[in-house]
């Protein structure tokens, strides 16, 4: 009994599930055709974090760099 009641609330939610199902294929037809639009507010976002990557980047870099340095003045005072 449980189970029929189960496949009630099941069969009642198809048809929303269907026009979302729709709604979905809809826009992804859409984004195929037109290609995908980003937000300003989303490049904005996206240029930050790039810029957040870079700059610990940068600093590896010259942590590597002194650190040569420093093995490089260490062995020439062997």
């Amino acid at each position: 009994m449980s189970g029929a009641g189960e496949l009630g609330r099941v069969m009642a939610g198809l048809p929303a599930i269907a026009s979302r199902a729709v709604a979905v294929l809809e826009n992804m037809e859409r984004m195929t055709r037109e290609g995908l639009t980003l937000s300003p507010e989303t490049i904005a976002a996206m240029g930050r974090a790039e810029g957040r990557k870079s700059r610990w980047r940068t600093v590896a870099l010259w942590i590597i760099a002194a650190t040569f340095i420093g093995i490089l003045v260490a062995i020439r005072q062997l």
